[in-house]
């Protein structure tokens, strides 16, 4: 499975999730694809491992494609802060009006 596909299958589900929801992009995964899908920190959808280091990408991934359907995934309270790994971090769910 590639990311694109991955983050699409998460934003769908993000778009059913009202105004103002918090959830991290590794919550969100594990709603789509199950919980039972995760390996210690990593991820296994359709056979693929999806490791900590591709999270990145997925996570930066579902933002972009998230944008592009009119959601905004907001995690400015963390700006400027060192607080963890961006997959992990919630975001509030904003919908463009």
């Amino acid at each position: 499975m590639k990311i694109i596909d991955i983050a699409n299958e998460v934003v769908k589900y993000l778009l059913t999730l009202p105004e103002g929801t918090e959830i991290s992009t590794t919550a969100a995964m594990a709603k789509v694809y199950c919980s039972e899908c995760m390996k210690g920190t990593e991820f296994i959808i359709e056979g693929k491992i999806i490791s900590d280091s591709e999270l990145f990408d997925v996570d930066n991934k579902i933002h972009t494609v998230a944008k592009k359907n009119g959601l905004i995934l907001d995690r400015s309270r963390f700006d400027g802060m060192d607080v963890g790994l961006p997959y992990n971090l919630a975001y509030i769910i904003k919908h463009k009006k």
